[in-house]
């Protein structure tokens, strides 16, 4: 059980940088008529997410 759930923390984190790229390369380089407050919830809640997986590791 330990070492499920230590493979899910890494591929949500695995998969919160990949959506960060996503959104970084749409943001900069696409002119796409999205928000940039949705472009700023999709960032920082990445970065939430990956610092509290990350902080547990450290526990």
């Amino acid at each position: 059980m330990y070492l499920r759930k230590a493979v899910l923390k890494k591929l949500t984190i695995v998969i919160a940088i990949i959506v960060l790229l996503i959104v970084g390369i749409l943001y900069c380089f696409t002119e796409l008529a999205v928000p940039t407050l949705l472009y700023g919830g999709v960032w920082f809640g990445c970065l939430a997410v990956m610092l509290l997986e990350t902080s547990e590791v450290y526990r």
